[in-house]
């Protein structure tokens, strides 16, 4: 069994490892929070560099695309663990990167690609073909129809479809339709 380091213990770390938990691969899982008084942390971000080789894997929890990036990039990607929950539908033919957060009810369908860093919330649908860019947070009951595809650093959220062939370049907020218009 492996040894699991959260970096952040709000709503998304605690979410985290609730999923973690459920994959039944890791013997020990503890934070860091910088505010969290939990019992499970065990020191600041600050003090990466002082746990860090003590843990097999370490998952950035900040729903901050930019914050998780910037953390991310301070982590060997060998140390970078994905946590997905086993209720997800995965293709097997799916692409998917480093430091990925996939929450229950996921389903990525085949050959789509999900980029480092991102977080796909429960009952979200990524649809064959499409692309999914780095650091993005698609909240959920969210679908991404076939061949999509977000620049990095989007966040989508709760409730929206993302229609066949768009390209999403800026923030989406709730309960919206993304299409293209045709003539």
């Amino acid at each position: 069994m492996q040894k699991l380091l959260i970096i952040g213990c709000g709503g998304l770390g605690r979410c985290a490892k609730d999923i973690a938990l459920r994959m039944n691969v890791f013997s020990e899982i503890k934070f860091l929070d910088d505010v969290s008084k939990d019992e499970e942390v065990i020191g600041k971000l600050e003090e990466l560099g002082r746990f860090i080789d003590s843990f097999d894997y370490v998952y950035v929890a900040l729903g901050n695309n930019k914050l998780r990036k910037e953390l991310m990039e301070k982590i060997d990607g060998d140390k970078l663990g994905n946590i997905i929950d086993p209720s997800a539908f995965i293709s097997n033919d799916a692409m998917l990167a480093k430091g990925l957060l996939i929450y229950p009810g996921v389903v990525i369908e085949n050959k789509a690609k999900i980029n480092i860093g991102s977080i796909i919330s429960s009952n979200s649908i990524i649809s064959h073909d499409s692309c999914i860019g780095a650091y993005n947070l698609i909240y959920a009951c969210t679908v991404i129809r076939p061949k999509a595809m977000t620049n990095d650093l989007i966040k989508i959220g709760n409730n929206c479809v993302i229609g066949d062939g768009v390209k999403v370049t800026e923030d989406i907020g709730d309960l919206c339709i993304q299409s293209v218009l045709k003539d």
